[in-house]
């Protein structure tokens, strides 16, 4: 026997359950849901024997769904809401599909019946286009600490010492369509600072190529020595006049970045006080620039600075080619002439999907940044089962993880004051509800 009922609820507890196998409800003949295609939205139906032992139990049955659909449709989103369960047998565990309008259709041959305390009817609903697990399962994260645990540190740089990413396994996600993330992002940081914006990129290994590394992201500012920077060096690139200047170039090997949008951030050692710095990416093969970002104004007090994103490599090639060596150049003005800072680092952010969080108030040590687009929450946790809100989403969408493939998040962190220090540590986890489109 098929298992096929309604769940109302409200905040992620259960309110209401309609058993359309218990309860004087039979599903009359076979249920097959319809498979989703490309509309968001599918229309399924089946049809319904009730019984009601007399007229008024009947009456009571039929408002039941009638009142369960009618809540279906005026919540077809956010906290509150109903949802389908379905599974082909009843031992087999259900999965669940929004539900977002509906009707109960009587049987226009009801007379008879009706005197019994009983009808036929045909429950017409339309859901959401896929098919996901009840509750969710947490992924293995594995980066250069950790290899495959519930829970990877994160650090805020790239070198031998650190790692800013964790890498989910191709066989971590599954299903069959991309499923939202479900972030848990804990302030390990044992001191007063509190986290301001928080940055995360995702980049998907798509079929058998190869990703890149998350070094050769990376791109280093070298010549001078501080052990608050990566790799503990730095390079104090300097421009002699109001026009354009090239601060530092770097190579990039073009294969594995797979033909995908990268955000170039720039750290400095020390946040900027210019007003009036600008900067900009350019990509070259050879002398000839093939792609360059618009320029960007540098935030004073901020040691983290975005500056656009480029496609790596730039063209729409059909197909990932290997076009070798690329020339990645930095390049910087300002309006009133000559100036100078000292570059850590430039890092390629993986943009296959990203999001961006920014503070209200600051997340403190031991609080955890959720963010849970199933449930459309975005709350901290603090304390043993304590909840306030500290940020809010300030960029991206909700962060989709692709089944079947790598999926690596990159993490970058500012603290209240516009400092990044490379030693900022977090924790994050990550949750899913599997989607596919049949059961």
């Amino acid at each position: 026997m098929i298992h096929l009922s309604f769940v109302q609820r409200a905040n992620g507890t259960t309110i209401k359950t309609l058993d359309f196998n218990a309860g004087g409800r039979i599903v009359a003949g076979n249920f097959t849901p319809q498979t989703g295609g490309e509309k968001e939205t599918v229309m399924d139906a089946f049809d319904l024997f009730i019984s009601g032992g007399n007229a008024a139990g009947l009456q009571a049955k039929v408002r039941e769904i009638e009142a369960m659909l009618a809540f279906a449709k005026a919540h077809p989103r956010g906290p509150e809401g109903v949802w389908v369960l379905y599974s082909p047998d009843s031992g087999i565990t259900a999965w669940q599909s929004r539900l977002s309008d509906g009707a109960l259709l009587m049987d226009e041959r009801i007379g008879a019946l009706w005197r019994e305390s009983k009808t036929r009817a045909q429950v017409v609903f339309e859901r959401g286009n896929y098919w996901e697990t009840q509750e969710p399962v947490t992924l293995l994260l594995s980066n250069g600490t950790v290899t495959e645990q519930t829970a990877a540190p994160i650090d805020n740089c790239q070198d031998s010492g650190h790692d800013l990413y964790a890498e989910i396994g191709a066989d971590q996600v599954t299903g069959v369509l991309p499923t939202p993330a479900i972030l848990s992002f804990g302030n390990t940081q044992d001191d007063e600072t509190l986290l301001d914006q928080l940055t995360v990129g995702i980049f998907q290994a798509d079929g058998l190529n190869t990703p890149p590394t998350p070094g050769s992201l990376i791109f280093e500012g070298t010549g001078s020595a501080d052990v608050t920077c990566s790799s503990e060096t730095y390079q104090t690139v300097s421009w002699a006049s109001d026009t354009e200047a090239l601060l530092k170039s770097w190579t990039l090997a073009s294969g594995a970045f797979l033909q995908k949008r990268f955000q170039a951030v720039v750290r400095m050692r020390t946040a900027s006080a210019y007003t009036d710095l600008r900067l900009k990416v350019k990509l070259l093969a050879g002398g000839i620039v093939i792609a360059e970002t618009r320029w960007s104004l540098v935030p004073t007090g901020f040691e983290h600075t975005s500056i656009g994103s480029l496609t790596i490599p730039p063209y729409p090639l059909g197909e990932a080619l290997n076009l070798g060596n690329l020339t990645l150049g930095l390049y910087g003005k300002r309006a009133s002439g000559a100036g100078s800072f000292g570059l850590d680092f430039l890092i390629l952010l993986p943009q296959d999907g990203w999001r961006r969080y920014g503070a209200i108030s600051g997340l403190a040590y031991g609080e955890t940044l959720i963010d849970d687009p199933v449930r459309q929450v975005l709350v901290t946790a603090y304390g043993a089962g304590s909840w306030k809100v500290t940020h809010m989403g300030q960029g991206g969408d909700p962060l989709m993880l692709k089944p079947g493939v790598k999926n690596i998040l990159y993490f970058l962190q500012d603290e209240m004051d516009g400092d990044a220090p490379i030693g900022r540590t977090g924790s994050v986890s990550v949750k899913i509800h599997p989607r596919r489109l049949t059961v």
